[in-house]
């Protein structure tokens, strides 16, 4: 009797095993697939590093540097940046990057090769960009 209760249990308990095993198979290739898909979203992005909180609007930052490295970009071409992290209420606090997203590639391409010569503008010392 209680050989034939388990069989029974062994039974029911197999495709729910293989069930689960392709269910954690799916679930592996589909999170490979979202690092995938965010890497490709960020391929456009860059990050200016060491420019001061004081200055205003993120967007006019990006822009300044891109027409002081003589890199033709326009606000449109510009589709979003904002600082990363939260503020720091002290004094000595590094600022925070800034994450720009550019809409052509060969635009953010040009700004990451011109950016080398960031520390020959006057006012941008420190400031780099990845």
């Amino acid at each position: 009797m209680t050989h034939d209760l388990e069989s029974m249990i062994q039974e029911k308990l197999d495709p729910l095993i293989e069930c689960c095993a392709l269910l954690a198979n799916e679930n592996k290739v589909l999170h490979n697939k979202i690092d995938e898909l965010e890497m490709y979203s960020r391929r456009n992005c860059i990050r200016v590093f060491g420019v001061p909180e004081t200055e205003s609007e993120s967007d006019k930052v990006v822009l300044d540097i891109a027409k002081e490295l003589d890199v033709p970009l326009s606000p449109n071409e510009l589709a979003v940046s904002h600082r990363v992290g939260r503020p720091d209420a002290s004094n000595n606090a590094k600022p925070r990057a800034i994450i720009a997203r550019i809409t052509k590639h060969n635009l953010r391409h040009q700004l990451l090769k011109q950016s080398k010569n960031l520390p020959k503008i006057p006012g941008r010392n420190g400031v780099y960009i990845n």
